[in-house]
């Protein structure tokens, strides 16, 4: 199963991303939206997926479904505490690319309230106003 992993860009692609909608609204559609114009995509290198043209980083690779599960974790969660440990895919990396001077998105994560309170009241005037 081809996937890759589109990291940087305009922020909204992110929040867009991660927004609570119904399973028939797209999110690139949303994103298109709240920025007025839409999201131009363009073909990966390794396989047929196709990515946000202005990502500053790009992870492309495959998971194979046969294939043994790996158990990870713990993970620092935005709750402030600890996900459990589990049994995950393997994601198997075939082309990293990126932009000159990438930028690496990152959310820091710890006892509320961090960053993601604000992504939660911007969802709440989002949805809710």
């Amino acid at each position: 199963m081809p996937v890759a992993v589109a990291l940087g860009g305009d922020p909204v692609l992110a929040y867009s991303a991660t927004a609570p909608l119904p399973d028939n609204i797209d999110e690139y559609m949303l994103a298109g939206f709240i920025r007025k114009r839409k999201v131009n995509m363009v073909k990966c290198l390794t396989n047929d997926l196709e990515v946000p043209d202005e990502a500053d980083i790009i992870i492309e690779g495959y998971i194979d479904p046969e294939e043994e599960l790996a158990w990870e974790g713990p993970f620092g969660d935005h709750t402030g505490f600890y996900s459990l440990p589990d049994w995950f895919p393997k994601f198997h990396v075939t082309c990293i690319t990126h932009k000159k001077n990438a930028v690496y998105p990152a959310t820091i994560v710890g006892i509320p309230p961090q960053e993601d309170a604000w992504i939660i009241k911007a969802t709440e005037r989002i949805f809710l106003t």
